[in-house]
């Protein structure tokens, strides 16, 4: 049974400077339907989240193995695939995109990439490598794929390809050590000292942009980048906000206090991320502790704006539909909320930064 919860919205702002890394101005909404919610049943763990040109949501599940599909008017859910290694089944599924007329599943444990129809028949499948469809790998708008490389045998942080072979074009580079065998010892010296290991400072998410450019979001510095649509890097801009400084501060208080001079907790300030209304939508790791919060980063690489959604908490998966002005949220709890959009963050962005 689908449920409804709402509240009175209320929007906050103030406006701050527009340098790099400057403070965002802060919109607050205390407003959230909820489409899914836990004791239907109807989520596992929600891996990624999509939603196509109708408003249709397509939530991604690891853990049930399967795409389960919203309808933006009402409606029962319906389901697309189903646990196995056969024509349509999926195993650990890591990506979902929905385009005018197919539904294209990164179907990791098996190899492969499957193109649904929007009713769910099986239409083809691709062959794909494994590495290109890890833990935020995401489809371009040709149908390509984004994904991140951690700096394993590589000096780029991401890299973008058609899924005809090839290595693709290359985003960021690498921070030192970035192949080499890691001195623990000296790690938990530079964190003792206050300084994030290069180790762990090559783990980065690529957001494929519908101009063919990308957005490449660096998670532990924090900062993001933006590539045109040579894949050329145009910006970079520097992130700040009130729930990066206390990751930051958790990170660097927690591996102080671990005994094992191998046993790392990672540093992290984004939980996903996902373009929408020719914005970048990035959704702050905050635990599940405060609000779930967001940073907006226009195209112009202007002073991001922070969205505050107050009374939603475990926020893991992020799709935007600008055009509906409407924001989906797939939390920790198995549910699916949706969160309406002020307008001026659902309207075409400012012209790009030269």
């Amino acid at each position: 049974m689908r449920t409804r919860a709402a509240a009175a919205a209320v929007l906050l702002a103030a406006c701050g400077p527009g340098e790099d890394g400057a403070a965002p101005r802060t919109v607050a909404v205390a407003r959230a339907d909820t489409l899914v919610a836990q004791q239907d049943g109807e989520i596992g763990m929600a891996a990624d989240v999509a939603v196509d040109e109708r408003g249709d949501v397509y939530v991604l599940d690891y853990m049930l193995h399967q795409v389960l599909v919203v309808p933006a008017g009402g409606g029962a859910p319906r389901v697309i695939g189903r646990r196995g290694s056969g024509p349509g089944e999926l195993s650990g599924p890591v990506a979902v995109a929905a385009a005018a007329d197919s539904v294209r599943v990164a179907d990791r444990g098996n190899g492969r990439v499957q193109v649904f129809t929007r009713q769910g028949t099986l239409a083809r499948t691709l062959p794909v490598p494994e590495r290109f469809m890890g833990s935020g790998s995401a489809f371009t708008a040709a149908g390509g794929l984004a994904f991140p490389t951690l700096g394993v045998r590589d000096d780029a942080l991401a890299r973008v390809v058609a899924l005809n072979g090839g290595e693709g074009a290359a985003l960021g580079r690498t921070v030192g050590r970035s192949g080499a065998a890691m001195d623990f010892a000296a790690m938990k010296r530079e964190i003792a000292g206050g300084r994030v290991p290069a180790e762990m400072r090559n783990h980065a998410r690529a957001v494929p942009s519908m101009d063919g450019g990308a957005w490449l979001v660096l998670l532990a510095e924090p900062a993001v980048e933006r590539y045109g649509a040579d894949l050329r890097r145009r910006w970079r801009v520097a992130l700040r906000a009130p729930e990066i400084e206390a990751v930051r501060a958790r990170f660097f208080r927690l591996n102080r206090e671990m005994g094992s001079p191998s046993a790392f907790v990672p540093l992290s300030y984004v939980a996903d991320a996902a373009e929408g209304g020719g914005r970048l939508w990035l959704l702050l790791d905050g635990g599940d502790e405060g609000p779930a919060t967001l940073l907006s980063v226009d195209a112009a690489g202007g002073t991001p704006v922070r969205l505050e959604v107050r009374g939603v908490t475990g926020a893991r998966q992020v799709a935007v539909d600008a055009p509906r002005g409407r924001l989906y949220l797939a939390l920790a709890s198995a549910e699916l909320v949706s969160v309406a959009l002020p307008a001026d963050l659902a309207s075409a962005p400012s012209a790009p930064r030269r």
